[in-house]
């Protein structure tokens, strides 16, 4: 019976946030209320605040729990290759997750008048594993500490994705984050040690 129960309510509260992620791709965090959230999760009021204290807690919830699963992919996928093939996954894996969340979700991700609270760590602390590795085996320059290159590098893609949503998703996100990564990689390491194609870019 204990268990039946257990899993009723992991059932309910992961409906609760599947009904945020629909939400989400037309209706904005700030715009959204608890009686609409539960209709869309198909659970009573009671059971949401079961859960959350309230939406802020449930949007957090949500979003920490999107970054981490996306950072844990991503350290699945660079367990091989060069320290620039690493960036170049990551760039990729982060233009991916900025499409699926879409343009009205990081709107309010993005808002300076939101203030949600959420972590991203996991996000940042991959890169900069990769960009530290890269210092290491002298792929990319020692000038600069890992941290300082990943907050450049991860100022850069978020104000793109900024851009992006201010210009209602006008341009192709992931080929303008690929376009940085290769500014970025050209900024990173000693270009004179790594071969380049015809438009300048790192091989």
């Amino acid at each position: 019976m204990q268990k039946k129960q257990q899993k009723g309510s992991e059932s309910s509260y992961d409906s609760i946030l599947s009904a945020v992620v629909r939400l989400a791709k037309t209706v904005a965090y700030e715009k959204m209320t608890v009686r609409q959230i539960c209709k869309e999760a198909g659970v009573s009021t009671g059971t949401f605040y079961h859960f959350f204290p309230g939406k802020a807690e449930l949007i957090s919830a949500h979003l920490n729990t999107g970054h981490q699963e996306r950072a844990d992919n991503i350290e699945r996928l660079v367990q091989q290759g060069s320290a620039i093939e690493k960036l170049h996954v990551f760039v990729k894996e982060y233009a991916q997750m900025n499409l699926e969340a879409g343009v009205e979700e990081l709107k309010s991700l993005l808002s300076p008048t939101e203030n949600l609270q959420h972590n991203r760590q996991p996000m940042f602390d991959v890169l900069k594993k990769i960009i530290a590795d890269g210092q290491k085996n002298g792929t990319f320059v020692k000038s600069a500490p890992a941290v300082e290159m990943t907050d450049i590098a991860m100022t850069y893609l978020r104000g793109c994705a900024y851009c992006w949503c201010v210009k209602e998703g006008a341009f192709d996100l992931g080929a303008r984050m690929q376009l940085i990564v290769n500014i970025l990689t050209h900024a990173f390491v000693d270009v004179l040690s790594f071969p380049i194609d015809d438009r300048g870019m790192i091989i």
